[in-house]
């Protein structure tokens, strides 16, 4: 087995699929995969670890710190480096920074529309990073990249309603929701554990895992415009996040509330054997696929974003 380099080695675990997929990428590109992820997990955990008041002034910082190109927290000067080195567009960084602010500081999603502009925000512009990084600047592939970070983050959504509902948030729109005589869904009633909300709320999970299926297919069939040797490693990390959905609804809604559903280790090297059936048995070569506009039809106006 391939050593770690120590920024993969000592990833949290929630960052455990993740280093699991990062194994199957070639080993000169492991350690620039590794800092972008330090840089995206520390924004990710200024929102969520700490009070909307210690958290926005320090995304706010940040973004100011990437407009102009430099800054003093580790995790962003590193970025900084390894974005001017690999060519990574920093619009995208800027986005992630901004809407994680705009999340701390209390963002409502009131429509399908507004969830898939958030993950796009927190999720989908990580595709954009990553591109570079892994050897494809073809404006097509965009999209689909795009698509992968979109589809990993309703999944994440899906997995944390009542993690989320801790911290006072809920990223389950309205209109992905059944209508019921008890009022709003709120994370109140999601910790109060009122049978009636939680139902609701399953049945939202279920619809955002649907959702996060179209945006799957969009992001593997996408891979045609990686190079061959990255492939697997991006191949297995989109199946074993997908795993995370597949489990959640295999377990279903009673032991849904009881705990956050993990795919385990066999599990994941089911998954990853089932990608890399499909790289190296179906390969994805010759005609390069159209993207749906229609996932992107709530994007236009974003940077990056290749909305119709």
């Amino acid at each position: 087995m391939m050593s770690m380099p120590p920024a993969l080695a000592n990833l949290r675990p929630p960052g455990r699929g993740f280093a699991w997929a990062s194994r199957l990428l070639p080993a000169e590109l492991r350690g620039d995969v590794a800092l972008l992820y330090a840089f995206c997990r520390h924004l990710d955990d200024l929102a969520d670890l700490q009070t909307p008041a210690q958290a926005i002034p320090q995304l706010r910082r940040i973004r100011e710190d990437l407009a102009v190109g430099r800054g003093d927290v580790p995790e962003v000067a590193r970025f900084l480096h390894l974005a001017t080195r690999r060519g990574l567009p920093l619009a995208a960084a800027q986005h992630l920074a901004a809407t994680l602010e705009a999340d701390c500081a209390g963002l409502i999603l009131a429509k399908e529309a507004d969830l898939i502009r958030y993950a796009y925000g927190v999720a989908g512009v990580v595709g954009l990073l990553m591109c570079p990084l892994l050897g494809t600047r073809e404006a097509a592939a965009a999209p689909f990249a795009i698509d992968l970070g979109i589809a990993m983050q309703l999944t994440n959504i899906a997995r944390d309603v009542l993690e989320d509902a801790g911290r006072g948030r809920l990223y389950l729109p309205p209109d992905l929701l059944p209508t019921t005589a008890a009022g709003p869904l709120t994370p109140a009633a999601l910790l109060a554990s009122d049978p009636a909300m939680r139902a609701v709320a399953w049945a939202g999970v279920g619809r955002l895992l649907a959702l996060a299926e179209r945006y799957y297919r969009s992001g593997e069939a996408g891979l045609v415009w990686l190079p061959p040797r990255v492939r697997p490693g991006i191949a297995a990390a989109a199946r074993v996040y997908r795993g995370i959905g597949l489990r959640i609804l295999e377990r279903g809604p009673h032991a849904y509330w009881s705990g956050r559903a993990v795919v385990p280790w066999h599990g994941k090297l089911g998954h990853t054997l089932g990608a890399l059936g499909g790289v190296f048995f179906h390969p994805t070569g010759g005609a390069r696929p159209r993207h749906d506009p229609a996932l992107h039809r709530h994007l236009h106006g974003l940077p990056g974003a290749h909305a119709p």
